[in-house]
């Protein structure tokens, strides 16, 4: 799981979301009463309340994991067991 720690990272998650057909702007923005507009400045890394970020994520079926910033997720240290259990096929 990737941390977003700044405007720029949360633009190109939404922008990586929308592509992937998981936050479609018309329907987010007509069920979140948001306009597209807001959408639009988020993907482009621009200001917006934490209200309308909320109501643009719920519209879409997507939430916030709030994590600490230093340490891994549990799914972090499980992707890292996982590739240290396989054989380097390097040696």
């Amino acid at each position: 799981m990737e941390r977003i720690i700044n405007l720029s990272m949360l633009g190109d998650k939404i922008k990586a979301l929308k592509t992937a057909g998981l936050i479609k702007p018309s329907l987010a923005a007509r069920k979140s009463g948001r306009s597209r507009d807001i959408l639009h400045r988020l993907e482009n890394g621009g200001d917006i309340s934490v209200a309308a970020l909320l109501d643009i994520l719920n519209a879409s079926g997507l939430a916030i994991n709030i994590v600490p910033k230093g340490f891994p997720t549990q799914e972090d240290v499980r992707a890292i067991i996982h590739d240290s259990d396989e054989p380097d096929e390097t040696r």
